[in-house]
């Protein structure tokens, strides 16, 4: 047996036994003490070594990008500073750095995002109730009950013990769903929050980096992409797949790195012919071309099974998007003409988000041609406000300085647009919270809807309908309302009568036939796709059940 430095297994005095315990204790506590005070002077005890980074936060930067903002408003977003650099006062991050580093990166996230006041003072104080132990009265006190809710929502659930991580995860995601319903904008400075963390995750051990990325992957990065975030999808999507999957992260971008210089003499050969075309018919545009990302890469891989080992980039062009900017819609369809007329445009890949606009706000026209050496080239074509809306998601309409709308039309759709994108995200969640039976079941069935990808179908009235891909002709039913589904008696698709499991495609016209006599049966939930689906047969089924053990009962 190996001896303990201060506890002595002997067969001496009962005192001496006391009294060696003793010291053990007093040791033990001797060494937590200076555990704590080393985080305080030289950093967190993750990396004890490792010296604060910055002594002082110089906040002038971030106040000067509070540009617009009334003095008042100013001394208020000043005022949350200081009361969380009070109280984080102390505590460090994982880097070394003081605690206060991260609220104020997360506010200089929801400044860029044009959220308003009471977002950015949130993003301040958002860790203050949950690490520090301020309560809601507090903070009602010195910043009203706005501020108040919101941090509350984005507060995490630490006085209650559950069971699992799982079960803890689960509860945090409901709270946080509560939370957005009131007000959408606590999801979004808790995407800035997540971002953030992303960006430094770097310094948190390998285990801890795989959970974090892996929930960033299921959750926050699809909330992002419904809300039209793509510049914050992407980089939420990249930082997890470099965390999640380091090594198949590492050989994708060794292979993008070899492919650096003829990936650009291609985007500089096809936007300079494109370019000199426009010019050429007077359209006022810019072509330009992107190297997508490692997950972007990855992710195509996957859906042509092809295995990233094996992945050479022969085709060099598969590595690059290319976006036309332009002046008005008009312009967009022109250029489209224009487009066909210098390469082959390959059948069947043309799509119109202007006539047909996704439910995150994004417009533009998609098209994949092929050049006169079997090169596949991938355009995106939009105007410069549906750039900015493709970029930004809802946030750009948070803007208080719009630049000049094209046409009433398009000032209609924005205010649509506006109003609907957190509605149509938060809707179908808000009823899943209503029928799952648990947070669990609640979190399991979000990611799936989280997760789907969507396509256009038609009702019978000609309206479109936008619904998860590979949902059945079921899941349209209910989609159309729980009672639509319930009672579907057929349906008919282009005009077709249909089984029930029919996969749904692009541009299918549906007709749903009901019956008030029909209701949902167990073979169903093989059926439905859809989270929206499943829990409402589920939900019937279950009623049926109680009512049926009631009965017999009685």
């Amino acid at each position: 047996m190996v001896k303990d430095k201060y506890i002595h297994y002997t067969n001496s005095s009962d005192d001496e036994n006391k009294h060696s315990i003793n010291m053990a204790h007093s040791v033990s506590f001797i060494s937590k003490v200076l555990a704590k005070t080393a985080m305080h002077f030289f950093g967190p005890t993750y990396h004890p070594e490792l010296p604060r980074k910055k002594q002082n936060i110089d906040i002038n930067p971030f106040l000067n990008s509070l540009q617009g903002f009334a003095n008042e408003d100013i001394n208020l977003i000043k005022k949350a500073f200081y009361f969380a650099d009070r109280v984080h006062l102390g505590q460090y991050r994982q880097s070394g750095e003081p605690y206060i580093t991260h609220p104020l990166a997360v506010a200089e996230i929801c400044t860029s995002w044009k959220l308003g006041k009471f977002a950015i003072c949130a993003a301040l104080l958002h860790d203050v109730m949950e690490d520090q132990g301020i309560t809601k009265n507090e903070l009602i006190a010195d910043f009203g009950i706005h501020i108040a809710e919101l941090v509350e929502g984005l507060t995490k659930l630490t006085h209650i013990e559950f069971n699992s991580k799982e079960d803890e995860r689960a509860a945090n995601f409901e709270r946080l769903l509560s939370s957005t319903v009131k007000d959408h904008k606590v999801l979004l400075v808790k995407i800035a929050d997540r971002l953030h963390n992303m960006r430094t995750l770097g310094y948190m051990l390998p285990s801890k980096q795989k959970v974090i990325a892996k929930e960033t992957q299921e959750i926050y990065a699809p909330f992002a992409r419904l809300l039209g975030l793509h510049e914050a999808y992407n980089e939420l999507q990249d930082l997890s797949f470099l965390y999640y999957s380091p090594w198949r992260y590492k050989i994708i971008e060794r292979a993008l790195e070899s492919q650096i210089i003829l990936a650009n003499n291609f985007i500089d050969e096809i936007c300079h012919s494109i370019n000199d075309n426009l010019t050429r018919n007077n359209i006022f545009g810019e072509c330009k071309g992107h190297i997508k990302t490692p997950h972007i890469i990855y992710s195509k891989l996957k859906k042509r099974k092809q295995h990233y080992r094996n992945a050479r980039f022969r085709d060099i062009q598969d590595l690059l998007s290319f976006e036309i900017i332009v002046g008005n819609k008009l312009d967009c369809y022109t250029v489209i003409g224009i487009l066909h007329s210098m390469f082959k445009p390959k059948p069947g890949k043309f799509k119109d988000y202007i006539a047909l606009p996704k439910s995150n706000g994004y417009s533009g026209l998609h098209t994949t041609l092929i050049d006169n050496s079997g090169r596949i080239i991938n355009i995106q074509i939009r105007t410069r406000r549906m750039h900015k809306i493709a970029q930004s998601g809802v946030t750009a309409f948070f803007e208080e300085e719009i630049e000049d709308y094209e046409n009433t039309q398009t000032q209609a759709m924005d205010n649509y647009i506006y109003d609907n994108i957190p509605h149509y995200l938060l809707n179908s969640l808000q009823e899943l919270r209503s029928k799952a039976s648990n947070f669990k079941e609640l979190l399991y069935y979000s990611k799936i809807d989280l997760s789907s990808d969507e396509i256009v179908v038609f009702d019978e009235n000609g309206s479109p309908v936008l619904i998860p891909r590979h949902s059945t002709a079921l899941d349209f039913a209910y989609h159309i309302s729980y009672t639509t589904g319930s009672t579907t008696q057929y349906i008919e698709i282009n005009g077709v009568r249909s089984k029930l499991n029919q996969m749904l495609r692009n541009g299918d016209l549906i007709r749903v036939k009901t019956n008030p006599n029909t209701k949902p049966k167990p073979e169903w939930l093989k059926i439905v796709k859809t989270s929206r689906a499943k829990i409402a047969i589920q939900h019937f089924l279950n009623i049926s059940a109680n009512s049926s053990n009631l009965n017999s009962s009685g």
